[in-house]
């Protein structure tokens, strides 16, 4: 499979963050069972974290669950099958995010973090949905999440390349490009789906809606 550019860079973060902890072998730590607390976020914290503030661990809290779910929706697309420049886009999709979210991971590890490993419930409401429709509207409705997504997402990131933690604030300035590239791509395709679609009568996710309402 050809790599992205992002991808390659995320991986090159991920080598980074990998040495930066190997750097450290052999140097006293103090027993991080005994150190760890539960805090609202849902990430297990431990003494590392004492240097992040609150921002940051939410940060590491929805990036987690941005990209998770970015992976399964794209997996789900490509299972249920879709036009090809949405299946082209939705591999691309899931190798960024991928790539992204094992960088995110080393991230959080090297900053004392356990990150969240299952989607909120619903975040997997949501993608099952793409079941319930047929072929144009599974389309649309995934480009729709896509857009609606990457529109909040672009500002969480761009918010944590302002973190005052360097590691954190490096990731976050990495990961804007390809998030914005989902984005502008998405938006290509859903401009495709309206054009091909104008004049042909009721929108099947307005139909979807009704007929979900109706139970």
């Amino acid at each position: 499979m050809k790599l992205t550019n992002f991808t390659l860079a995320a991986l090159a973060l991920t080598f980074f963050l990998s040495c930066s902890n190997s750097e450290k072998t052999g140097e006293k730590s103090s027993d991080s069972n005994e150190n760890a607390i539960k805090i609202d976020t849902g990430i297990t914290e431990n003494d590392n974290a004492s240097k992040l503030d609150l921002a940051d661990i939410e940060f590491l809290k929805n990036a987690a669950i941005i990209e998770m779910a970015d992976v399964e929706i794209g997996n789900k697309i490509i299972q249920l099958g879709a036009t090809n420049d949405i299946l082209a886009f939705a591999n691309k999709l899931v190798t960024d995010q991928t790539a992204s979210g094992n960088a995110l991971k080393n991230l959080a590890k090297k900053k004392g973090f356990s990150l969240p490993n299952t989607l909120p419930d619903s975040r997997i409401q949501s993608i099952k949905r793409l079941e319930t429709f047929k072929e144009d509207g599974k389309n649309e409705f995934f480009i729709d999440t896509i857009i609606k997504d990457h529109q909040t997402t672009i500002d969480l990131f761009a918010a944590a390349a302002k973190s005052k933690d360097a590691d954190i604030a490096a990731f976050a300035e990495l990961t804007k490009p390809a998030l914005l590239n989902h984005y502008e791509e998405a938006n290509k395709i859903k401009k495709k789906i309206l054009e091909s679609k104008a004049g042909q009568g009721e929108d099947p996710l307005k139909k979807s809606d009704q007929k979900n309402f109706k139970r």
